[in-house]
């Protein structure tokens, strides 16, 4: 044998050595391919080669890798005799990469001479390509299974942070989406209908498609449509292949797009969108990787229907939220160790008003007293907020009254809110204010009473004059008797017009019907003309008018010397036998003046000076005084229809000032 000879059967003999030593133990495929085709060039002593591997999937064979060749000197077409292709200075030999008779790819050893490869040489790249299509298999296969529990990994992943209340779901999508298909740009569209066709919109997208955000189109539109109508992911290894025409073989030509995979996102069978994610270089997408796409797309289904669910329940507690937080009424909800989960604005402004703010339900309960209906004092266990603890619903009225005595009159309902076990675990109560209604029917009562009794005694009285008429006709030819008769039927006449009089104005201003007539007029010559007509009704009192300048304006002075006389009325009725009223008009600035009336009567309280101007409200003095309580109630409706206003400053004890204030002129 030849030194050649022997030297070439030393190499083979060391290649296949090699190629026996490592093939048990590279697992990783590029490692497998780099090596089957450097020992089987170093063998044929081939200037260039490459190593293509068929896709099971597709039925196709693919570039797997090369050496000595370039984008500038491809590798020549596949010949069928003994010369080079066309235009290309490379011979070749095919050496074909089996596993039990099934084939996995092909060795292509390129020659510039054409080569004279000796019996021995073809039977060691025999033997090179029988191991090193096992060793690929064994790679290819290893490399699936890291590639499947990589992906298992990312929607492992991907599930647990979709999981987090703030997670951002579109994003942990489109960035998952990627990872897995290991995109430059990925992005997702949600499904609507408008005037009865469906469209897809784009709402989500991350790197350079972010400007396309907005984009619709109908879901009949070319690929779409497919990708509408069938499960399994639409592949598109090569952009290239779309029709150019379509919209999403347009759109993606002009972002770069050059591989992307787009599946439909199904919830429940029924498509909510599409996920998208691109390559922006030719890709072959693995199985695992459109797998655990298709699989992303159902998690990103689930979750963003879950997301929309959420953010519709949110939407909907924040109206109902709002609704309460602005209702009228006071709603509280309360746990059962007595903390305070709730309270709308008119519970806290009523907590605050009661003086029992406290977080802890039952520290500021303790501090208010309950009464019921009859003004009798409920103990704790009959309140409406413990029976409901108790598993009771409770509609009632109750009264509240602080420490400080102020008193409040509700209307209740408590109700129990009970978990799914039927456990109570809180209770809601809503109360509403109704002390204004409460006072109005007490009004009203007392009106009836005090207008009865107010009629019945100039009607007694008359009702007396007519008798004694009767019984002795002689009394009015006796000029004496006849003028004190007559002085008695006209004062109860008077009486009886002053009252309905009274009645009618209030009901004339119930109704926006009290018209003002004004006219040029002299406020200080106003309040001379009520003390005179004053002191001619009553001798009891002393009046002091202190007006020393006149006061010209523009007013109603009818009704203006109404509000002097119910001002001057009250203060003689209330005032001791002997005592000064004085009237007081002056100047303010030059818009306003003022009339102050002062009394020495025992005052009003505190708590009773914003009462005395509600019409039939009569204080704790007037209970042993006449009148209907609708004199200072006119008073005030007067002088505001004027746009002036009156009040009261007292001490008890040391009479008071009413203090009426006009504008000069009708504003």
């Amino acid at each position: 044998m030849s030194d050649e000879a022997q030297a070439q059967a030393a190499l083979e003999l060391r290649a296949l050595q090699r190629v026996i030593a490592s093939g048990a133990r590279a697992l990783e495929l590029d490692v497998v391919l780099d090596r089957c085709l450097e020992q089987a060039m170093t063998v044929a002593r081939a200037d260039a080669g490459t190593l293509y591997l068929r896709d099971p999937k597709r039925g196709n064979y693919r570039l797997a890798t090369s050496r000595n060749t370039s984008p500038d000197s491809p590798p020549p077409p596949l010949t069928v005799d003994d010369r080079p292709a066309d235009g290309h200075p490379f011979f070749d030999h095919v050496v074909v990469l089996s596993v039990d008779t099934r084939r996995v790819g092909f060795l292509r050893l390129l020659f510039k001479q054409k080569p004279a490869l000796a019996d021995s040489t073809l039977n060691t790249l025999e033997a090179i390509a029988a191991f090193e299509a096992i060793a690929l298999e064994k790679a290819r296969v290893h490399q699936q299974a890291e590639l499947r529990a990589r992906v298992a990994h990312a929607l492992n992943d991907c599930a647990e942070r979709l999981l987090d209340p703030d997670a951002d779901v579109p994003r942990l999508i489109l960035d998952f989406a990627c990872r897995l298909g290991r995109g430059n740009g990925a992005l997702f569209s949600t499904v609507f209908e408008r005037d009865g066709v469906q469209y897809a919109r784009i709402v989500h997208a991350i790197g350079d498609d972010v400007k396309l955000i907005g984009i619709e189109m109908p879901t009949t539109a070319p690929y779409l449509r497919e990708a509408m109508a069938q499960h399994a992911p639409t592949v598109i290894e090569e952009v290239e292949s779309l029709d150019p025409s379509s919209m999403i073989g347009a759109v993606a030509r002009q972002q770069g797009t050059r591989a992307f995979i787009l599946v439909t996102m199904r919830q429940a069978g029924r498509p909510v969108g599409q996920l998208f994610v691109k390559s922006n270089e030719p890709r072959v997408y693995a199985d695992a990787e459109v797998d655990g796409i298709q699989l992303l797309a159902s998690m990103a289904a689930q979750a963003l229907t879950r997301e929309q669910r959420q953010a519709a329940e949110r939407a909907e507690h924040a109206r109902v939220a709002g609704i309460l937080e602005h209702l009228p009424v006071a709603v509280a909800v309360i746990d059962k160790k007595g903390a305070i989960i709730h309270l709308n604005d008119a519970a806290r402004s009523f907590a605050v008003r009661m003086g029992s703010d406290d977080p802890d339900w039952r520290a500021g309960m303790a501090r208010l007293t309950v009464l019921d209906k009859e003004g009798r004092q409920l103990p704790y266990d009959q309140r409406p907020l413990a029976r409901a603890f108790d598993g009771v619903t409770t509609a009632s009225e109750a009264t509240l009254v602080s420490a400080t005595g102020h008193r409040v009159h509700l209307q209740t309902i408590v109700v129990p809110l009970r978990n799914s076990d039927g456990a109570v675990y809180a209770i809601m109560a809503a109360f509403h204010d109704v002390t204004e209604l409460r006072e109005l029917a007490d009004a009203k009562d007392r009106f009836l009473s005090i207008a009865s009794h107010e009629l019945r005694s100039p009607i007694t009285s008359l009702r007396a004059t007519t008798s004694l008429l009767q019984l002795d006709p002689n009394a009015l030819t006796d000029e004496a008797r006849r003028t004190v008769l007559l002085s008695r039927i006209q004062r109860q006449v008077d009486r009886l017009s002053m009252l309905v009089e009274r009645l009618l104005d209030t009901t004339r201003l119930n109704a926006g019907e009290l018209p003002l007539d004004y006219a040029d007029g002299d406020l200080a010559a106003l309040c001379q003309d009520a003390v005179e007509h004053a002191r001619l009704t009553d001798a009891e009192h002393r009046y002091v008018v202190d007006a020393p300048a006149p006061i010209p304006g523009r007013w109603d002075p009818a009704r203006i010397e109404q509000v002097l006389t119910n001002l001057l009325n009250n203060a003689s009725r209330y005032s001791p036998p002997r005592s000064e009223i004085v009237v007081r008009a002056r100047l303010v600035d030059g818009e306003h003046a003022a009339v102050d009336v002062v009394d020495q009567g025992p005052g009003v309280a505190v708590d009773q000076q914003a009462k005395l101007f509600t019409p039939f409200y009569r204080g704790a003095a007037a209970s042993r005084k006449g009148g209907l309580g609708l004199g200072l109630y006119i008073t005030r409706e007067i002088v505001r229809r004027h746009g002036g206003s009156v009040r009261v400053t007292s001490t008890p004890g040391h009479g008071a000032t009413f203090s009426v204030e006009l504008p000069l002129r009708p504003t």
